[in-house]
């Protein structure tokens, strides 16, 4: 029977490795996974050991301080502090508070975050008894008119399933549009009032046509971009507009994609991919994957030899391959815009210079990016121990 942190780490073998969906996560800051790796590495060591604090169901207790945890990150009280707020926050760990800040306090790893079983309550086999032996009260719930209720909800701020959804088929085609495009601060909808947005009635009406024909919205939403990156070349429109993805030819153009892909996948009997949408990503999420799975491939090759060996390595790794290397992380070498623009002058018409190109241009704008780049490459350089940029 596996524990909670073997589901967790499931696939990791011997090593510690942050899921994906904890990468991704919107809430949570750089600094938050390292402090969770640290909690990831604690719970493993007390699994390992016959020391160590457990729950009735065998889930080790993080027992330390708030002195200690920040003296090995190397961050003050302060960030810590917010740090475990948010990975709490996402139910990622629950922190007992109660012993302060001198005395250790208790963490525990949690699996709700994945929708894995294990929380921080130690309940007995007589709690449950007792509890089934109370009697349920059922009291009737009298629901107000749509009206009443639609206004109710959007003066607290809150948003009905369907606006829900809507905005999510907003956001995947923000998404879907910054990729085709380098539009890193373009939005379908305003952020205060999107159901006032003239573009709002244009979702609605994708989301009816979608419900209607059993479709899901997301992959309706990459068949039309599919469409206009292989036939819009010389079009005027630089991507699908909002006011287009209902029209006559969008749909049957769908039809005939999913037909083809289906066809294409069904030919393939050993092929395990399903037919899916695009993960939707925030620019943030997409340049933090990118950066952790370029360094993870750079490491490999700065193993061995002394500093100033490894240092060397690392920078002709990348000059001799450099297309293989994330933009985000090409950003973060001192030395590479000099080198990406001999490599402009050179005439080379390379798919991957134009495009990153592109992003260089897109994260000048953005100083949140440029900040959120520094962030992780620095954290996950330290992670595989990779060496120090040399000036070229």
């Amino acid at each position: 029977m596996l524990n909670l942190f073997q589901k967790i780490q499931r696939v990791a073998g011997d090593s510690i490795v942050i899921p994906d969906e904890v990468w991704e996560c919107e809430d949570l800051k750089p600094i938050d996974i390292k402090v969770y790796r640290l909690l990831l590495k604690y719970t493993k060591f007390i699994l390992s050991s016959s020391k160590g604090k457990k729950t009735q169901d065998g889930e080790p207790i993080i027992d330390v301080s708030m002195k200690t945890l920040y003296t090995k990150l190397g961050v003050n009280s302060a960030t810590l502090d917010s740090s475990l707020k948010r990975l709490e926050g996402v139910k990622l760990i629950h922190v007992d508070r109660y012993n302060g800040f001198k005395k250790n306090n208790h963490i525990l790893v949690l699996g709700e975050f994945y929708n894995l079983s294990g929380t921080p309550e130690e309940i007995t086999s007589s709690e449950v008894e007792e509890v089934a032996k109370k009697e349920i009260v059922r009291i009737p719930i009298i629901l107000s008119s749509k009206k009443k209720y639609l206004e109710k909800l959007r003066s607290i701020g809150g948003n009905t399933r369907q606006e829900k959804d809507i905005l999510t088929i907003a956001k995947h085609y923000e998404m879907l549009v910054r990729k085709m495009n380098r539009m890193g601060g373009y939005r379908s909808l305003s952020v205060n009032n999107p159901t006032e947005h003239k573009n709002w009635g244009k979702f609605e009406k994708l989301y009816d046509l979608c419900i209607k024909n059993e479709w899901e919205p997301k992959y309706y939403l990459d068949a039309q971009f599919d469409k206009a990156d292989k036939y819009w070349k010389n079009s005027k429109f630089k991507f699908p507009l909002p006011q287009m993805l209902c029209s006559k030819a969008s749909q049957e153009y769908f039809e005939k994609w999913s037909k083809e892909r289906e066809e294409m996948y069904a030919e393939d009997l050993h092929s395990k991919e399903k037919l899916r949408a695009q993960k939707t990503l925030t620019l943030k999420q997409q340049v933090i994957r990118d950066i952790v799975r370029s360094t993870e491939m750079l490491s490999m090759y700065c193993k061995y030899g002394d500093d100033e060996e490894r240092e060397q390595n690392k920078a002709l790794r990348i000059y001799d391959v450099w297309s293989s290397y994330s933009s985000a992380y090409l950003y973060s070498i001192p030395w590479f815009k000099g080198f990406l623009k001999e490599l402009e002058m050179t005439g080379l018409e390379h798919p991957r210079l134009k495009e990153v190109k592109a992003d260089f241009a897109l994260f000048d704008k953005n100083k949140k990016i440029q900040a959120v780049i520094q962030k992780t490459v620095q954290m996950c350089e330290e992670e595989f121990d990779i060496p120090a940029n040399i000036a070229i």
